[in-house]
């Protein structure tokens, strides 16, 4: 971990977000959401896009720029990066595992959805709608589990499910 006074150097970001009456906020809110839909009209949804939405929707209210888009991690070059979190007692990945974990749930997640999908014609809507639901809740609450920024996790888990 880093030392204390180079944290010191580092403004926190402690509170969970903008304002959200905030009107340039909800503009960078939406703009998020429009990139995750096209996310999800390819099919193509990764961690990277995660960080790209995080980005969109925080860069202009980060109290440091490299705050908004990237995990937490273990880089010398962004040491407020490398905080432990925790979430309502919960903790979250530590920063050094954050990048790994959150590959991983991407991985399982679309090896879900590729089964799922072979299997499509043969399963009633209910089934497939039970299906993508647990899909999808998984992969939410283990985003928010890793939480895998400093902060804006949950709104940025919200557009996983766009």
């Amino acid at each position: 971990m880093i030392t204390s006074r180079l944290m010191d150097k580092c403004p926190p970001w402690s509170s969970d977000g903008p304002d959200p009456r905030d009107g340039d906020f909800r503009q960078s809110c939406v703009n998020a959401y429009h990139a995750a839909q096209g996310c999800a009209a390819a099919k193509i949804i990764n961690s990277q896009h995660c960080g790209i939405w995080h980005k969109i929707m925080f860069k202009l209210h980060v109290p440091l720029a490299y705050y908004a888009g990237n995990f937490r991690q273990m880089n010398p070059l962004w040491p407020r990066l490398q905080v432990n979190v925790q979430v309502e007692g919960i903790q979250g990945e530590s920063p050094d595992r954050v990048g790994d974990e959150i590959e991983r749930l991407f991985e399982s997640v679309h090896r879900q959805m590729a089964s799922m999908e072979i299997r499509w014609p043969e399963l009633t809507p209910k089934e497939r709608t039970l299906r993508l639901a647990v899909i999808l809740g998984h992969m939410v609450g283990r985003f928010i589990q890793i939480h895998p920024f400093i902060n804006g996790n949950s709104l940025t888990s919200r557009l996983l499910w766009a």
